[in-house]
């Protein structure tokens, strides 16, 4: 009986001595895939999976809050570009990227013009007669018209119209 007194002590004081969170169960957040694309001035909002976290102690934040905004999970896209949103909480946290795209973009016959760019963008234009683009999202306007440009991001695709005007041609006056 002593000896089992004695175990029960030791036992007892091991326990006492452990950090208070030692038995918690691990915090985690999933946000359950990516966002991907948006379009300018469009919004999404995300509902994360929690596990040991409270909803109330969540953080959320924008890497680049020119290209994305977020509010209590609610994201909303700004200017064209690239941004990660992160949320953590509990100790846990969660990141997804998300590229912002616009809807229309026009620019002139013999000009340029960069859309955001990454590893996973696969860029295709419908009619390359009037504009072309390369696989870094650059598109080149070759002649006036209005053609498509198909963009995909994993399972994703988005649309962009792409308007490309007459080339500005300056004409001096005879002196």
């Amino acid at each position: 009986m002593r000896k089992n007194l004695m175990r029960m002590l030791i036992l007892l004081t091991v326990i006492a001595l452990l950090p208070a969170n030692a038995f918690a169960a691990k915090a985690s957040i999933s946000l359950g895939g990516k966002v991907g694309f948006m379009y300018e001035g469009s919004s999404v909002t995300l509902r994360p999976k929690l596990k040991n976290v409270s909803q109330s102690s969540l953080i959320w934040a924008s890497s680049d809050e020119e290209v994305a905004t977020v509010f209590s999970g609610k994201i909303t896209a700004g200017a064209a570009g690239r941004t990660v949103i992160a949320v953590s909480g509990g100790g846990a946290r969660a990141r997804c990227g998300v590229v912002v795209l616009p809807r229309t973009v026009t620019l002139q016959a013999g000009s340029t013009l960069s859309l955001p760019y990454g590893t996973v963008e696969q860029y295709t234009m419908k009619n390359t007669s009037i504009a072309t683009i390369s696989k870094k999202g650059v598109i080149h306007g070759k002649k006036a018209g209005t053609t498509y440009l198909r963009v995909r991001y994993g399972r994703q695709t988005l649309y962009v119209q792409v308007n490309v005007t007459a080339e500005n041609v300056q004409q001096s006056k005879a002196a």
